[in-house]
């Protein structure tokens, strides 16, 4: 079926600047129940986008590109039924930073960090990942607001993170940390070896 998509920036941008920024984002579909394909979102100059769904499933919508600080205000699934949907993407997004270290506070480079959401509405959003460059430092952004648990980890996650109570269950792997948009915050990140 036929669904058409008309996207909303926050703030409010300038008609020019608009166009651009709309041209810009990309957002994709990922099926949630069916190994079917992802259905991608590229909006013309006025904000739309049109797409063919398959009407016996339901999606999940993430960004796949657009300004760094982007992220969408609200988790999103879209049922595969026609009509119009309205999808609104944030510029200002938060951002954190922080070097990955051992016990012996030694930095570790390589490392992932990933921030695992309180709110498991935001599941149908992929979750924030950054990685940590020589110097350990890593740096993350366009995260919605929200608490979350940052963790480091290298190789294989500590935590699954994509089961109902992750949060829960990868706190002892991570620090929690509280995000406002358009903050920018240092949060520690220990690599707690197993």
């Amino acid at each position: 079926v036929k669904a058409e998509f008309y996207l909303r920036l926050d703030p409010p941008a300038p008609a020019r600047q608009r166009q651009q920024l709309a041209v810009g984002i990309r957002l994709r579909l990922y099926p949630r129940y069916r190994q079917i394909r992802p259905v991608t979102l590229n909006f013309d100059q006025y904000g739309a986008a049109a797409a063919m769904l398959d009407q016996n499933e339901s999606y999940s919508v993430a960004i796949e590109r657009g300004p760094p600080d982007a992220y969408l205000e609200q988790p999103l699934v879209i049922d595969g039924a026609p009509g119009n949907f309205a999808l609104t993407v944030s510029m200002r997004g938060a951002r954190a930073a922080g070097q990955v270290v051992d016990g012996n506070d030694k930095p570790v480079p390589g490392a992932s960090v990933t921030l695992i959401p309180e709110s498991t509405g935001r599941l149908a959003q992929p979750f924030p990942e950054g990685f940590a460059e020589l110097d350990g430092g890593a740096f993350l952004q366009g995260i919605a607001p929200g608490s979350y648990v940052a963790v480091p980890w290298l190789d294989n996650p500590p935590c699954d993170f994509h089961t109902p109570g992750a949060y829960e269950s990868c706190l002892p792997h991570g620090t929690r940390v509280e995000l406002k948009a358009g903050e920018d915050k240092t949060i520690p990140l220990r690599l707690k070896l197993r």
